[in-house]
C-alpha cells in the first residue's frame, strides 16, 4: 500500500513540474535593449617646435604638454646670407572639432636696439606644408616687408601677416609646415654689430600664429 501511494506522489509531482512548465508564463517577455551613452570634446593643439612631426599622435605628443606651442630657433641665422632660404623649425596644428579653424601668421621683422637707434631687419617667411591630412590647406608663400635699406631699416617696424591654414569637414585634421627665412643679405651688410653674447643682444623677431575658430 505504501509502494502505491509512494508512486502516487511521485506521479502528481511530476505531472505539476511538467503542468508549470508548459503553461503560459507571465510577465514581460519582449525584447529588452540596453542603451549606451558618450560625450567626446574636441581637441586642438597647435605650436612651433624643431623637429618635423610627420604623424598627428606625434604632434599630440609634442604640444600637450605646452599650452602655448611657444620655441625660440636655437640656431643663429646669417643676415648676410641673400640667396639660400633658412630653415627656422616647423609650425603643426591639429583639431577633432566640429568647427573649422584657420591660421593666420603675424610676422615681424628682426630687431635690434643699439646705441639709441632701432634696426629692423625685415625677411620672406615661407612654408611648405611637409604632412597632413587632406583636409588641411596651406596658403601660398607669405612674405614680410621688403628687405630694406640700411637708412629704412633705422626708422622703419613693420609687420606683415596673412592666412596661413583652413581646415574643412570634420574629425582630425592635422598638418606639419617647415618654414624658411630669406634675407636680402646685401642691404644687411652694413648693419651694427650685435650688443651681447651668448644670444643676449641679438637682433630678435617672432612669428605669432593666431587660431580663429570659425
Amino acid at each position: 500500500m505504501k509502494k502505491i501511494l509512494t508512486v502516487l506522489i511521485i506521479a502528481m509531482v511530476a505531472f505539476s513540474l511538467f503542468a508549470e512548465t508548459t503553461g503560459t508564463i507571465a510577465g514581460n517577455t519582449g525584447q529588452t535593449t540596453l542603451t549606451l551613452e558618450a560625450s567626446q570634446g574636441g581637441k586642438l593643439y597647435h605650436g612651433f617646435t624643431n623637429t618635423n612631426h610627420d604623424s598627428s599622435s606625434a604632434i599630440v605628443t609634442a604640444l600637450s604638454g605646452d599650452a602655448t606651442g611657444s620655441y625660440t630657433f636655437g640656431t643663429h641665422l646669417d643676415l648676410e646670407e641673400g640667396t639660400d632660404p633658412q630653415s627656422i623649425g616647423y609650425y603643426h596644428l591639429y583639431t577633432t572639432g566640429n568647427n573649422q579653424v584657420k591660421v593666420t601668421f603675424v610676422v615681424s621683422p628682426l630687431h635690434l636696439e643699439v646705441g639709441g637707434l632701432h634696426y629692423y631687419v625685415p625677411y620672406q617667411l615661407a612654408y611648405t606644408k611637409t604632412s597632413g591630412s587632406q583636409d588641411v590647406t596651406a596658403g601660398t608663400v607669405g612674405t614680410a616687408p621688403g628687405a630694406p635699406t640700411i637708412s629704412e631699416a633705422v626708422v622703419t617696424g613693420n609687420t606683415a601677416s596673412g592666412d596661413i591654414i583652413t581646415t574643412t569637414n570634420n574629425g582630425l585634421r592635422w598638418a606639419t609646415l617647415s618654414l624658411t627665412a630669406l634675407f636680402n643679405g646685401d642691404s644687411n651688410a652694413d648693419l651694427p654689430e650685435s650688443t651681447g653674447e651668448g644670444g643676449t643682444g641679438d637682433y630678435t623677431g617672432t612669428v605669432v600664429a593666431n587660431i580663429l575658430v570659425l
